[in-house]
């Protein structure tokens, strides 16, 4: 038995084609794993850009209500997509609206709020959205942010946005948020205060939602792309600052 075994062995040594496939993979086999590695991020990246919708631009919501409302969805995408230009060429202009519910209500002391539910399981939520607000954050591919005072100040705090009196000097001054002490935040646009707060779609949310503008991110792989995303995102946004109701 052990010598069929060892003739067995040895006919698949001497077969032609393994022993130079062997001998491949013995001198080439770094450069065999890099080249298969790189091959699958290409066809993982290819079929992303594929499948992904052309969009011209991008806004994030991040707050207490819930934009489980379709047509209140399509009314917020529809407002921005009137401040953009045809990015990609295909002869229209298209927003999409990426939103997160978060409720820091809920994290103490929220039983009365919600009467009848699993306080737990809504907390829990609410927590996992806001950890994808902040990692949207980190990405950079959104600018446009409409988000309640909470989230907002998390980001300032760590110098996120961009001060929006010197992109829009002309801007009054009644519509910037304003501390306990009365003084004025101008990195920070009180979307309820602005004609734009008036549009379908934008005038359900919040009252105090905050309409800011992202700094630009760097990432050494994309830095292009993000610096295109984000030179595109800031003319919707002045756009938007800009607009005026025309009935008014």
């Amino acid at each position: 038995m052990n010598d069929e075994k060892q003739k067995a062995g040895d006919i698949s040594l001497r077969s032609p084609f393994l022993k130079k496939l062997d001998n491949f993979f013995y001198h080439y086999k770094w450069h065999t794993i890099i080249a298969a590695f790189l091959a699958v991020v290409i066809l993982v990246c290819s079929l992303q850009t594929c499948s992904k919708e052309p969009y011209d631009v991008e806004i994030m919501y991040a707050g207490p209500k819930n934009l489980n409302d379709r047509q209140t969805v399509l009314d917020i995408q529809n407002a921005f997509a009137g401040f953009a230009t045809d990015e990609n060429g295909d002869g229209k202009t298209v927003a999409r609206l990426v939103a997160y519910w978060v409720d820091e209500t809920y994290y103490e002391n929220a039983g009365e709020k919600a009467e009848g539910a699993n306080v737990a399981h809504l907390a829990n939520n609410s927590l996992t959205n806001e950890k994808a607000y902040h990692d949207e954050i980190q990405a950079g591919n959104l600018s446009i942010c409409l988000v309640s005072p909470y989230l907002f100040y998390q980001v300032h705090k760590e110098g996120g946005f961009m001060r929006i009196d010197e992109l829009f000097p002309e801007l009054d001054e009644s519509v910037y948020l304003k501390g306990e002490s009365g003084s004025v935040n101008h990195y920070a646009v009180l979307l309820s205060k602005t004609p734009l707060g008036e549009l379908p779609g934008l005038s359900t949310l919040p009252r105090d939602t905050i309409l800011c503008l992202r700094k630009p991110a760097y990432h050494l792989l994309n830095a292009s792309r993000l610096k295109k995303q984000h030179a595109n995102a800031k003319a919707v946004f002045l756009n938007a600052l800009g607009y005026k109701d025309i009935e008014n």
